[in-house]
């Protein structure tokens, strides 16, 4: 709690010392620091609540955090269908010798058995959702890096036309900064780009409240995980948002590829008593599970360099990461079955 109080504090006052004159990008730090405060009082409120035993209130507090932040938050979608800007995505399971896995188990865990969807960093206990990667790596590191040779791994693709709509809380300040140093004349006017840095300047304190790592990785409860968990569930009720795109809390650096360390979650929307969600199910297609050897076996040489830092080609990753996920690319995807 005191510590979301600091950040949120420091945050707001990092905004009104910005010299407001110096360039319109400043103007537009500046002048968002009230609704900023403002959101952040509802989201301390929301906290507060939900470790005071009131889970209806703090969603309540959320929900009024994202009233005020209004069109901030519809800028964090891409206009149309996101299908090509998601794309690639890929998700991976341990494998278990005694069942060779079908498609869908590399899919969301089926209703019968929401007994075991334990608590995630986006989840709702007892609600299956799909949680998608935007690479292998990203997948490997968010299951604790165990040995590659006993994972099974899929490439999933959105399906385009399904006007697939993600809120995007995968990036962080200085990924922000890179773009407007890098493309200025993006940001001379009052445009769009320089709304989408309002919107990310006005929205950060809830994204970094949602991303903050586990002190205790063994316990039952996640003091870290109400604030995403309450942002998952306000998502479930929304009908502008299939999902949210977030970035690993893992790294503290980017690849040069953004979609290297994305992270994406779709929660279940029609629930039935077995099986998978047909709403999720009609929204993406997937390749058959491919134990991990297998594919690096039948790689071809790299055709789509990705692993790279500041224009330097990361060759292990590319011979490990970028070669099994041009295998992948080999195969076709299909239907969830």
């Amino acid at each position: 709690m005191e510590f979301a109080k600091t950040v949120v504090q420091e945050y707001v006052e990092g905004m009104r010392t910005v010299d407001r004159y110096r360039s319109l990008i400043d103007f537009v730090v500046w002048s968002r620091a009230d609704l900023v405060e403002e959101v952040g009082d509802c989201v301390i409120e929301g906290i507060r609540a939900y470790l005071g035993g009131h889970p209806a209130a703090a969603f309540s507090a959320v929900e009024r955090a994202f009233s005020i932040l209004g069109p901030h938050i519809d800028l964090l979608k891409t206009p149309g269908d996101m299908s090509q800007f998601v794309n690639p995505m890929y998700r991976m399971r341990s494998i278990d010798p005694s069942h060779p896995f079908e498609k869908a188990d590399l899919f969301h865990i089926p209703f019968e058995l929401r007994h075991i969807v334990r608590p995630m960093r986006y989840s709702i206990n007892g609600l299956p959702c799909l949680y998608l990667g935007g690479s292998t790596y990203v997948c490997w590191k968010e299951l604790g890096e165990p040995d590659l040779e006993s994972l099974s791994v899929s490439r999933f693709e959105a399906v385009p036309g399904t006007n697939l709509k993600v809120l995007n809380f995968g990036h962080r300040m200085p990924v922000l900064a890179a773009w407007i140093e890098s493309r200025p004349d993006e940001f001379e006017g009052d445009g769009r780009g320089t709304a989408i840095i309002g919107a990310h300047v006005a929205c950060w304190p809830v994204v970094a409240l949602c991303s903050i790592r586990k002190l205790y990785p063994e316990a039952a409860f996640h003091p870290e995980y109400i604030l995403p968990q309450l942002v998952l569930q306000w998502v479930t009720r929304s009908d502008e948002f299939h999902g949210i795109r977030y970035f690993s809390t893992h790294y503290t650096d980017y690849h040069d590829d953004p979609k290297t360390y994305m992270n994406y979650v779709f929660p279940a929307r029609q629930v039935e008593p077995a099986g998978r969600c047909p709403s999720l199910t009609s929204l993406f297609r997937m390749t058959s599970p491919v134990p991990w050897g297998s594919c690096a076996e039948d790689a071809p040489s790299v055709k789509r360099p990705r692993y790279k830092y500041e224009g330097e080609l990361l060759a292990e990753l590319e011979h490990s990461h970028g070669r099994v996920e041009d295998a992948l690319h080999q195969r076709p995807t299909e239907v969830v079955a």
